[in-house]
């Protein structure tokens, strides 16, 4: 039996009148999803806002950002579950651990938590699944406008910003996760805790060797393939 918390989340009233709206896409900040989602020529959308957070109201999906970490997430995610929203996409960028290349697509089947919000919801468990039939869904969508090469696997969540030292690195490798993000998984943990469907669709900006000691930031193949990507939104909505 799941204990009862004494803070509830907030319902948003235009979302959760909004019959229409089937998906959320979240945009973590990153350099190019925050300048990209102003949609100045939006005739079809409607935008509001809440706290200090940006909600696109367009078609079938509501797009809110910025979403930077896993409290963050978590807080925008209890939010709208709680406004009707059962479909999830997070739709941001991640590091290469195994030798990627910017601009890979990522869509995570797994994700090992290094974060401590995961245990407020699942206490025991730092495993948690992205939605098979979701990942489906974005894959065939994603074919379809030519995005082809698709990397799966299990990703690493973490809560630290600057401190992905050498010995870190090395245990999440461990871990078997060949990627790292700050919010995958999180919004999994929170899927499986309320029974909605969770994606991650992220695009590699960090390059990390770890036998070189190196990182490397591409962001020109980022901006190439997230300008690509981020025409999941007009095939969703």
């Amino acid at each position: 039996m799941v204990e009862r918390s004494f803070v509830k989340p907030f319902s948003l009233k235009k979302i959760k009148k909004n019959k229409n709206l089937k998906y959320s896409i979240i945009l973590p900040l990153d350099p190019f999803g925050k300048k990209e989602f102003n949609l100045k020529k939006c005739d079809d959308c409607e935008i509001f806002y809440f706290l200090n957070f940006k909600f696109i109201l367009k078609g079938k999906v509501v797009i809110v950002s910025p979403s930077f970490g896993p409290s963050q997430t978590a807080f925008l995610m209890e939010c709208l579950i709680e406004s009707g929203i059962k479909n999830f996409i997070l739709l941001g960028s991640c590091a290469s651990l195994n030798g990627g290349r910017a601009g890979d697509v990522v869509i995570p089947d797994k994700s090992h938590s290094f974060v401590s919000v995961t245990k407020r919801y699942i206490p025991d468990r730092v495993n948690f699944s992205s939605s098979s039939a979701l990942n489906y869904f974005l894959r065939e969508k994603l074919d379809k406008m030519g995005v082809k090469e698709i990397l799966g696997g299990k990703i690493g969540t973490v809560d630290a910003v600057f401190r992905e030292t050498r010995s870190f690195l090395e245990s999440i490798l461990s871990k078997g996760c060949s990627h790292i993000d700050m919010e995958s998984a999180v919004a999994f943990c929170l899927g499986e805790f309320y029974g909605v469907r969770v994606s991650s669709l992220l695009v590699v900006l960090d390059e990390i060797f770890l036998r070189k000691g190196k990182r490397r930031v591409g962001f020109l193949n980022y901006f190439l393939k997230m300008r690509k990507v981020i025409g999941i939104i007009e095939k969703i909505s």
